[in-house]
């Protein structure tokens, strides 16, 4: 798949299947144009997306669909199936990270 067909897939079709199928509060697409260091991992896109603390480990918590396993399985497969129209999963980094709001210091 081309670069350009990837990024058509995401932004036009799986945008919309991440917010559907998740609980996220915030989504960010970030294309990456150009490696800043010469030994910048080759990578060609990052997304910032913000959950509630549970669905770090509460797989329903993340899907948008606790108390609802019939909500979860197809949330699931939705989301499954549209990643798998755009993303090589043998070459998928997931990191984990946090975010902080530091305007209440001031």
């Amino acid at each position: 798949m081309t670069r350009e067909a990837a990024i058509s897939h995401w932004h036009s079709h799986h945008t919309r299947v991440a917010i559907e199928t998740q609980a996220n509060f915030e989504y960010v697409q970030n294309l990456i144009v150009k490696p800043l260091t010469d030994d910048a991992p080759a990578y060609d896109a990052f997304v910032e997306e913000c959950f509630a603390l549970e669905a770090m480990t509460d797989q329903s918590a993340f899907f948008d669909a606790v108390g609802n396993e019939e909500k979860l399985g197809a949330n699931l497969k939705a989301m499954m199936e549209s990643c798998a129209g755009f993303i090589d999963f043998t070459r998928i980094d997931i990191v984990p990270t946090s975010q902080f709001d530091f305007r209440h210091l001031d």
